[in-house]
């Protein structure tokens, strides 16, 4: 019956993205030549990062694009412009009530991308720059944002028409794109990539 079918297509899809998920991982470090080895050793002989500056704007064009993800794709549209002209129905993940859950997972992995504690994230660049100024900024506004995100603890689908909860939602949409614009301005100078720096150009 349909119940079965629904089912089986449940268990299919799963078995399907444990595989891919899987896969990732053993690219990224498995085998003969793990991505990350790639990743982190550019040169005239590595196929994909000739210099250090092409993986660096890789990484980055990643951590920009996912704050640009959260504001686009997964804030903006389901706020709207009011709690009347919400869009629940918008939400990520709506039916398992996830929707703020992921949102403070890509917050978690984007603030690793910066600074993932043991040498190798964007804020050793910046810090071997000397500038603290610009790691306490970063380090302060993922921390912020990340607890503005945890402190909804309804599902989306509820605060984002809720006079108490909304506000909240409506400041963790403020703080990612004042991050996202930190990231672009300040981070991308930085690291040298200079100030007219585009993450969705394409390249």
């Amino acid at each position: 019956g349909d119940g079965v079918s629904r089912c089986d297509v449940l268990v299919a899809t799963s078995a399907n993205v444990e595989e891919m998920t899987a896969g990732l991982l053993s690219d990224w470090t498995g085998g003969e030549a793990p991505f990350t080895g790639i990743l982190g050793s550019p040169g005239p002989e590595n196929p994909y990062f000739e210099t250090a500056e092409d993986a660096t704007l890789v990484l980055f064009k990643s951590l920009y694009a996912g704050l640009e993800l959260i504001l686009t794709a997964k804030l903006r549209p389901v706020l709207s412009k009011s709690a009347e002209a919400a869009r629940p129905d918008l939400a990520e993940s709506p039916l398992s009530g996830r929707s703020l859950r992921n949102i403070v997972l890509n917050l978690q992995t984007l603030q690793e991308m910066y600074d993932v504690g043991d040498g190798t994230g964007f804020a050793e660049a910046v810090r071997t720059r000397g500038d603290t100024e610009l790691d306490e900024l970063l380090s302060k506004a993922f921390r912020m944002t990340r607890e503005t995100a945890e402190s909804v603890k309804d599902p989306m689908t509820e605060a984002v028409g809720s006079p108490q909860k909304r506000p909240q939602l409506e400041k963790l949409m403020t703080q990612v794109q004042a991050l996202k614009q930190i990231v672009q301005t300040r981070l991308a100078d930085a690291l040298g990539l200079g100030v007219g720096f585009n993450a969705l150009d394409g390249d």
